[in-house]
């Protein structure tokens, strides 16, 4: 089985590239200090906080719970 960070940081490159935002997209929209931000959770490099995964997710349209790996349903529950 996967590790949450592995299947993070897989996932949340994948969205990503899948709508067409840059890592400097991203960032800039999640409001992050630095693209590096994005980049090294990415390469595994540094763990999401919470509030930077929840920010995420929701930019994104996804689950968290997705982003994760404790579902395989993208779609957000409301």
């Amino acid at each position: 089985m996967a590790s949450i960070e592995k299947t993070f940081a897989e996932r949340l490159r994948q969205e990503r590239e899948a709508q067409g935002l840059k890592v400097k997209d991203l960032a800039e929209i999640a409001d992050l200090s630095a693209p590096s931000v994005i980049r090294n959770i990415e390469n595994r490099r540094n763990m999401a906080s919470l509030h930077t995964a929840a920010t995420v997710a929701s930019i994104l349209g996804v689950s968290l719970d997705w982003l994760v790996g404790l579902t395989d349903n993208k779609e957000v529950q409301k």
